[in-house]
């Protein structure tokens, strides 16, 4: 009963409203605001211990999506694939990156959140790389930003859907220019051709061995990781943020607007 339908998601999502004869509007949701300051000084204890690691560690991955890999009772296969992050790629692919760099000082830092938490905790002991693991507990968005910005890589999510689209833990790093580890399932152009835009500068997942290829490319070509920050936040402020927040005035005060 809308009169107007915004969608970004141009796979499961536009699949779904296409289905019941809906056409939306392709605009994404200006979510994260990246021009407040934030405090040089660690604001909490829990931020200042990870920030002192991050600080000795060569090497430091942040993740905090939803860790859910497990197919959880009554999904079939084909369901749970709409479901499925994929988390563990991560953790066995950094798990990896620690035996080709043994005597480097990584770090991998996760965040409880989701259902997979103790089966994460349990891939981690069985892979004996504890010690290269930090947990965080869940934290605002203020905090998670002011983390991101002294990381070397975020990641994402893993999902293996044709076209499906990062969501927040994506436009946080993005708006803070970091480099931004995601699975990207669009065939060459075809990104473009949908959203009419570019496709961020992100490190393109298509299958797990892709992870940790990414990371051993950006450990030899430290600069990557500077160019990729500087890139990925003016992509953001271009095609998201400032960018698509004028769009969502024009959008309301013209067709959205109570006068029309």
């Amino acid at each position: 009963k809308a009169k107007h339908v915004l969608n970004f998601e141009p796979g499961v999502t536009e699949d779904a409203l296409n289905s019941i004869g809906i056409q939306s509007k392709r605009l994404s949701i200006p979510m994260v605001y990246n021009r407040e300051k934030h405090p040089a000084k660690a604001p909490s204890e829990m931020l200042s211990m990870a920030a002192s690691q991050m600080e000795k560690s060569s090497f430091t991955v942040f993740h905090h999506a939803r860790l859910m890999w497990e197919r959880q009772l009554g999904y079939t296969a084909k369901q749970w694939r709409l479901h499925n992050k994929n988390n563990n790629w991560l953790i066995e692919e950094f798990a990896k990156l620690t035996k080709i760099h043994s005597n480097s000082a990584f770090k991998l830092f996760l965040v409880e959140y989701g259902p997979d938490i103790d089966a994460a905790k349990k891939l981690i002991a069985k892979l004996g790389i504890e010690k290269y693991v930090t947990w965080l507990p869940k934290m605002k968005r203020k905090e998670i930003l002011w983390l991101i910005e002294r990381v070397s890589i975020v990641s994402g999510e893993f999902y293996d859907v044709k076209k499906m689209i990062w969501g927040g833990t994506g436009w946080e790093a993005l708006a803070s220019g970091r480099p931004f580890l995601q699975a990207f399932h669009f065939s060459e152009g075809e990104f473009e051709e949908i959203f009419g835009y570019p496709p961020p500068p992100i490190l393109q997942v298509k299958e797990k061995g892709d992870i940790l290829k990414h990371f051993l490319d950006v450990l030899d070509n430290p600069k990557k990781i500077s160019l990729l920050a500087d890139v990925s936040k003016q992509w953001f402020e271009t095609y998201n943020g400032n960018g698509i927040a004028r769009q969502w005035l024009s959008l309301l005060h013209g067709k959205c607007s109570r006068k029309n």
